[in-house]
């Protein structure tokens, strides 16, 4: 799933949720890590570069997306509005 106009998603904290029109919701976990998978496909089709495997997961740092698992199932469609909500954990005091 492709959003658009949340320029930090990636950034969000495990808790945080994702809101669709529809009633759907996304509960965050946390960043998704790149790994060496992507890069390896993106290698073979550039075969003259041969470092493009070991450059892709410091290039993707960051930019990768986030794991979520379904809270609520609904239908969500191109053009749906969506709104997030950001967990802020309790503060302590001490």
């Amino acid at each position: 799933m492709v959003l658009r106009g949340f320029p930090n998603l990636t950034q969000l904290p495990s808790g945080s949720r994702i809101l669709f029109s529809s009633g759907a919701g996304v509960l965050c976990e946390g960043e998704n890590l790149p790994c060496k998978q992507p890069g390896r496909v993106i290698q073979g089709m550039y075969p003259g570069h041969p470092t493009l495997t070991a450059r892709f997961v410091p290039a993707a740092q960051g930019r990768r997306g986030i794991i979520g698992v379904v809270e609520q199932t609904g239908r969500v469609k191109t053009g749906d509005w969506a709104r997030i909500v950001v967990y802020r954990p309790p503060q302590v005091k001490k």
